[in-house]
């Protein structure tokens, strides 16, 4: 999606009551489906996750930075694959550049400022892996992009680098282990003995429910449901008023996304599926809205597009992220976002680009508008390259300070891009 043409995306809508109609309406909407977006998130799609890493016997990290990263980006991939046989092959470079600094700094000081904890402990070797596969997709993009068309063997070695990525993540606890004894150092399972990263509850105490206990998260029934006694009133109304308003939406829910618990494969493929749609539809609508918002506000579409939309384009791992670190899996949560940009540039641009040269195009090279790219592609790189410095020079640990130094980052780079989009 380019910057320039984003209100080209979206049908036409009119909202009563003028210029204050269309500022509060698509803001109404945006935070009900930002809402209905976490109860999707919360109740399905993460423990979706959660059952698939325990019958496949893959670690938090593998499974964020595949199978989530995988059901996120679906709906991206089946886009561009369809529009592969009807349109001409492009990037929005606003999108592209603007979700990727925002997966890799943005998401990451949300995770600390929302979740409740005063540090979440990563460990070192899936940060390391993600960021440098990260780095090599994005050099990869730049030099198949550089002379403004791509091969179906450029396009390919995409893919086999992501194939790569693939084989890394089946021998990962093997890498694991060669990498500690590289340094010295032995492999502990489980969480650091201060209980740094332990899982914040969502409900005090005393009202834990045994659904928590095993999985780490609260249906959001019960969320709305078990309101802790020494809450105030207007707490009460508050949860009151979300259940009423989410009740068709979550009956509507139950009925088409089938439990994950205790479930056959085949029904857990389905959730997977179905979890992928429901979040196609709401990021939709929520990127849908932004745009009217920001054309009520006239808000430049440069802007727009490297800083609403982009973030919108982001808002399923923003939320699963948050979710899984509200948990104490930081590492996940990271996994998930880095993961997720991974495979948006290695499979969702590579496999349309390859399907394109190999099988529509005559002289099997796709024409590509890049204007612009190459400088954007050297900000991807900063960013996640800043991103790991940080970490580092904390001890992989996520905390207050890193969150501020990330969100701050973000907004630099978001200023610094809008400023070259605007007067170049």
């Amino acid at each position: 999606m380019e910057a320039g043409n984003i209100t080209e995306e979206f049908p036409a809508i009119t909202f009563p009551w003028g210029s204050v109609g269309s500022i509060g309406f698509p803001i109404l909407i945006t935070v009900y489906a930002f809402l209905v977006l976490s109860i999707v998130c919360d109740e399905y799609f993460v423990p979706c996750i959660q059952t698939l890493c325990k019958k496949l016997s893959l670690s938090e990290d593998v499974a964020a930075a595949t199978l989530m990263a995988a059901g996120i980006n679906a709906p991206e991939l089946f886009t561009n694959l369809i529009s592969t046989f009807y349109a001409e092959a492009d990037i929005g470079t606003g999108t592209v550049v603007g979700s990727g600094v925002f997966n890799v700094l943005a998401i990451p000081s949300v995770c600390i400022l929302v979740s409740g904890m005063k540090i979440i402990q990563l460990k070192d070797f899936p940060l390391t892996r993600d960021s440098l596969f990260y780095v090599a997709s994005v050099t990869i993009l730049a030099y198949v992009i550089q002379d403004g068309k791509v091969s179906w063997y450029e396009s390919l070695a995409m893919l086999m680098l992501y194939s790569l990525y693939i084989l890394v993540m089946k021998y990962n606890l093997k890498l694991i282990e060669i990498s500690e004894e590289c340094i010295g150092r032995r492999i502990q399972d489980g969480l650091p003995e201060d209980n740094i990263g332990v899982l914040s509850p969502l409900l005090p105490r005393k009202n834990k429910t045994p659904h928590v206990l095993e999985s780490g998260t609260l249906p959001r029934s019960e969320i709305f449901t078990e309101i802790p006694f020494d809450q105030p009133r207007t707490w009460d109304t508050i949860v009151k008023m979300l259940t009423m308003l989410t009740y068709p939406v979550n009956l509507l829910l139950k009925i088409t996304i089938p439990s994950c618990h205790n479930q056959a494969n085949i029904l857990l493929i389905l959730t997977f599926f179905m979890c992928g749609i429901w979040m196609a539809l709401l990021t939709y609508v929520i990127i849908w809205m932004i745009t009217i918002l920001g054309m009520g506000l006239n808000i430049p579409h440069a802007v727009m597009g490297i800083t609403f939309i982009a973030a919108g384009l982001s808002i399923p791992e923003l939320v699963s992220s948050v979710i899984v670190a509200k948990q104490g899996l930081g590492s996940m949560a990271l996994s998930n976002t880095i993961g997720s940009s991974i495979f948006g540039i290695l499979v969702c641009m590579g496999l349309p680009w390859f399907l394109d040269a190999s099988l529509i195009r005559s002289d099997h090279f796709t024409p590509i508008s890049s204007a612009g790219l190459d400088h954007s592609l050297f900000i991807l790189v900063i960013s996640i390259l800043i991103m790991y410095l940080l970490f580092c020079c904390n001890n992989f640990k996520l905390d207050m300070k890193i969150g501020l130094a990330c969100l701050i980052m973000y907004a630099l780079f978001i200023t610094l891009f809008i400023y070259t989009e605007v007067k170049f």
